[in-house]
């Protein structure tokens, strides 16, 4: 049984925002901290005042060299009152206060304690107008793309905690080469949450319509009349009940762990859209949090984040965890 996620050796790197924006997250903290044992390493970064005006106003020889020290030393003071002020009934919590680009100073500090994931709101607020991320892009999703352990990401209107006494988890599995390591990071954190019900969803994009279709275009062409005798019923039977056993195939050693804690786990195939059957499913079972795996690093344009359903669970209130692949 991996221990990745349990026992205060365990840590979650938890992105925090002084500024209210994200109300749910440290309630969500508190509850995965709770029911795991791991511990809470509250960071907050401060980006430098000079990351906010073009480098050659704030050199060490600029005009407002002095000004700019002084402003950051009063920011990092401010914000290091509001941090101590923030960790109260958080248990054993570390505190830590970063300065520099968010996304980056995090994915750093979580590398240098070897946190087992990093937390953070999906309103997290964006690098500052000289960042080298496309604008708009925020700090969620930056983590999201780039860091080399396990997001968990709150959504911004977020009405889910974790603190019912059975929660409910979707892992969604495309079955390609490094998504396993998203299945059993899953279930890695189901049995160390303890009381989850787990549905291990692949998503069939290849309906019977379009199967027959297929089918029907092939009797119609005298070059393949070999195959018109193909019934498309049959095929997408057998394609589903395939794609079934791949799905049991996928960390079985590890669903078998799950009821150690009280835990349990199904697994389902359903036809269609990804995103919106994915999205479906997290409705119908009432997901508390759904589990995507990123098998590379990805590219950081709306076209890209567009393609992928992540964006649909963090809008309709779900935390998300992303699980990078062999994290």
């Amino acid at each position: 049984m991996s221990k990745k996620f349990l026992g205060k050796k365990a840590k979650i790197e938890v992105a925090l925002e002084l500024d209210g924006r994200c109300p749910n997250l440290i309630a969500v903290a508190k509850n995965v901290a709770a029911r795991t044992g791991m511990t809470l390493r509250l960071a907050h970064v401060v980006e430098p005042f000079s990351d906010a005006y073009p480098p050659t106003l704030v050199d060490l020889k600029g005009p407002l060299a002095d000004v700019v020290e002084a402003i950051d030393a009063s920011r990092q003071l401010s914000a290091e009152a509001k941090l101590r002020a923030a960790a109260p009934g958080t248990g054993d919590a570390e505190t830590c206060l970063l300065v520099g680009r968010p996304s980056r100073a995090l994915m750093v500090d979580a590398e240098v304690v070897n946190a087992a994931m990093i937390l953070v709101g999906a309103g997290a607020r964006s690098s500052g107008s000289y960042s080298v991320m496309p604008a708009g892009i925020s700090t969620a999703l930056q983590l999201m793309a780039e860091a080399n352990r396990p997001v968990m990401v709150v959504g911004a209107n977020c009405e889910r905690d974790l603190a019912a006494p059975r929660l409910k988890m979707l892992i969604a599995d495309d079955l390609t080469p490094g998504s396993e390591d998203a299945v059993r990071a899953g279930l890695d954190f189901a049995r160390a949450l303890g009381d989850v019900d787990v549905l291990h969803l692949h998503v069939n994009p290849l309906t019977e319509a379009r199967l027959e279709a297929a089918v029907a275009e092939i009797r119609a062409s005298p070059a393949t009349s070999a195959a018109r005798e193909v019934d498309a019923a049959e095929v997408f039977a057998r394609t589903q009940a395939h794609l079934q056993a791949l799905l049991a195939e996928r960390a079985p050693e590890h669903r078998a762990l799950l009821s150690i804690k009280g835990s349990t786990c199904v697994t389902e195939v359903v036809v269609g859209d990804a995103a919106d059957a994915i999205d479906a499913a997290a409705a119908r079972i009432g997901a508390d949090i759904v589990v995507f795996g990123r098998h590379r690093r990805l590219h950081l344009g709306a076209w890209s984040w567009g393609k992928m359903p992540h964006r649909e669970m963090l809008a309709q209130k779900r935390i998300v965890l992303l699980v990078p692949p062999q994290s």
